[in-house]
């Protein structure tokens, strides 16, 4: 076993960890980092301090390989920010870009681009670039 393998076992350990807090806000540990760690903030967008345990700094700094593959499921799309979230699988970062020069208001969340349960292709069209 080389080194180099054990350093991605153990960054795949952290970010299991990390994913348990995300998913699993009603177990005790969210809770309790949650209340130390970041009472104000969502997990996602938690500072790290430079005080805090190892374990929380640990469990953080696997952050960045849960941004690198995870995305908002948009469901009926009332909690997925449009401009902030991840949530189109097929975009590189999953991340969508408006269109330079838009006379509208840009939509907030993805169920105002949603007409009866389908996409309003005109308001699509009119928001967003190629």
């Amino acid at each position: 076993m080389g080194m180099r393998d054990l350093l991605v076992f153990y960054k795949a350990m952290l970010a299991k960890q990390f994913w348990r807090l995300l998913t699993n806000k009603q177990s005790l540990m969210f809770k309790t980092l949650k209340n130390k760690y970041f009472s104000n903030a969502d997990l996602m967008e938690a500072k790290i301090n430079p005080n805090a345990c190892y374990t929380w700094r640990s469990i953080m700094s696997a952050r960045d390989v849960i941004l690198k593959g995870a995305r908002k499921v948009v469901g009926y799309g009332f909690a997925v920010d449009i401009w902030h979230d991840t949530w189109v699988p097929s975009l590189p970062e999953f991340k969508v870009l408006p269109r330079q020069n838009h006379d509208v208001d840009l939509p907030g969340v993805v169920s105002e681009l949603l007409e009866n349960s389908t996409w309003n292709t005109e308001l699509l069209n009119e928001t967003f670039s190629e």
